[in-house]
């Protein structure tokens, strides 16, 4: 799968795939890849390869939903440092209806995030209560800190007249 996120720090962009752990920095001046680096989160184990096409919809769904994969990647410039969202697999007992399975694969129930500082070495992850967060786009670095959407669709006080945002602010170490 080809999904990716980037960000950008100065001359450089920060290129992150959403199946795999390296993050590559290229440099726009030379033109050129100019590091890779390894940032691997400890909740991320098992990526969605696929090798046959599934038979499904339902089947495709419950692979992409029940396997890893990292999501956006954020530059903080009054910090100084990146976050790199990703979202753990998920799975449980209940058979969901095609529609259902679309909101959960759009609003995944389970995010993590991991704090990178500008040489993207792990400062550390935090795991977000089930459906607390939606991060699929709705987020933005403010003065205050990173902004994270609690309109998570799948959440039992989803309001979808109501935009509200948690304000999550880190201690960076000196």
């Amino acid at each position: 799968m080809s999904n990716f996120s980037w960000a950008r720090r100065e001359n450089k962009l920060y290129i992150s795939p959403w199946y795999h752990h390296e993050i590559q920095v290229f440099d726009m001046d030379s033109e050129s890849v100019v590091d890779r680096v390894i940032v691997k989160s400890e909740n991320i184990n098992r990526f969605n390869y696929v090798n046959i096409p599934p038979g499904s919809h339902e089947e495709a769904l419950l692979a992409s939903i029940g396997s890893d994969q990292y999501g956006i990647l954020l530059y903080d410039k009054y910090r100084d440092c990146f976050y790199r969202f990703y979202n753990p697999g998920y799975s449980d007992e209940n058979a969901y209806s095609t529609e259902v399975l679309w909101k959960i694969y759009r609003s995944r129930p389970v995010t993590g995030l991991m704090v990178l500082d500008r040489d993207l070495n792990v400062l550390g992850e935090y795991v977000f209560e089930k459906f607390q967060i939606h991060a699929g786009s709705n987020m933005f670095v403010g003065k205050k800190g990173l902004y994270l959407s609690l309109n998570n669709e799948n959440s039992p006080d989803f309001n979808e007249e109501i935009l509200r945002y948690l304000v999550v602010q880190f201690n960076m170490p000196e």
